[in-house]
Order: C-alpha cells, then structure tokens, then sequence
C-alpha cells in the first residue's frame, strides 16, 4: 500500500499532468513453489478498494479514521488476493498457458482478448514489486520492466525500518519517487498512532 500511495502522488507531483493520471499495472510476486515446478504467480495489487482508499487520501475532506477504514480494506483484499495467488487461484499464469495454446489464425475468440485494449493496458507493470527477507540479502533488486516504470524491491522484516531498493531509467524521476516511498510511509504510520502519543495503537 505504501507503494500504490507514493506512485499516486508522484504522477501528481513529479509525472503526469493533473488529470491524465490512472493507476499503474502492479505486478507482486507469490511464490508457487507449493505445486510441482511451480515458481511465481502475479499478485495484482491495483484494486477497487486501493483506489478508493487513494482518492481518500487525495481529498482533504476525508477524515484520520476514514482514510484508515479504507486502508485496513484494500489491505486485507490485497492479502486474500495474495494467498490465492499462491494457492494457484491467480489469473496471469492460466492467461499465459491459454496464449501459448491459441496460435495465431486459429482460436479468433481468445485471440479477442489478448489484443483488448483493457487487457493490453492491465499487463503494463509500471510497478513491478516484491518482498524477501532473508539474512543473506541485504540489498537486493532488479530493473524496471517498462520504460516509463520502477523496480520495487522491498524489505518489512526489520523492526526499525522499512528497506527499499528503487530503480528506473535515468530520465525517470527516482530521487521524487523515493521522496513519495518515505513520506506516504509516514503518512500511513500516522493513521495507526494516537495524536497522544507514539506507541502503536493498531498493526495492520
């Protein structure tokens, strides 16, 4: 979620043009090592329930405990959308093997599809994401997958930090989409702190 709030506000603030923004293809990965020769599938983070939680966080009006109610809701989607990811209930992996079956001229129904535009637009991973933590990777991380993209590795199982590696092509803004993964992770710890005090009063 701390990615989805800093790619909506770095096209705002250092991207697109007020008014020509969209969410961003978000590819995460889960691990399908379960299943024989199983590897990955793509976990689709862009939701309904993120988008309605990002427009509470656009809009000034939204309450503390109104923007929190939405994350804690596209937060436990984007969980569920996780562990079917990895229980092989995922859609990308099925998509592919039906592609690699429909030649081209043969199957013209299929072939509708994979040239949709919404289909077409859905599997342009601006963000391309994952997490591990392992103690024999500090640092790790890997390109973007699209021109106009970024790489997102991170890392949540520190107790005093988060740990993010960004990358992107050098006419990308990368300093500005850092800036964003710091201050919408702020943001959020906010939503879950009392005004009083600096203890945690909710995990998610």
């Amino acid at each position: 979620m701390i990615i989805q709030l800093a790619y909506d506000r770095w096209c705002l603030n250092h991207g697109k043009p007020s008014g020509s923004r969209e969410m961003g293809g978000t590819y995460e990965a889960a691990t399908t090592r379960r299943f024989q020769k199983g590897r990955t599938e793509a976990i689709r983070v862009v939701s309904n329930e993120v988008r309605e939680w990002l427009a509470a966080m656009r809009d000034r009006n939204s309450s503390a405990e109104e923007q929190k109610r939405l994350l804690v809701a596209a937060t436990k989607k984007h969980i569920k959308d996780a562990q079917d990811a990895g229980a092989a209930m995922g859609i990308d992996r099925h998509l592919l093997g039906l592609r690699m079956l429909v030649q081209d001229g043969d199957g013209d129904k299929a072939l509708e599809l994979f040239n949709d535009p919404l289909f077409q637009r859905s599997k342009k991973w601006v963000l391309s994401t994952s997490a591990i933590f392992s103690k024999h990777f500090h640092v790790y991380g890997w390109g973007e997958v699209v021109p106009d993209g970024f790489g997102v590795a991170y890392m949540t199982g520190y107790d005093d930090r988060l740990q993010f590696t960004i990358t992107s092509r050098s006419e990308m803004d990368n300093t500005g989409f850092i800036q964003e993964i710091a201050t919408a992770a702020e943001d959020m710890r906010k939503l879950f702190v009392n005004p009083t005090s600096s203890t945690p009063i909710s995990r998610l």
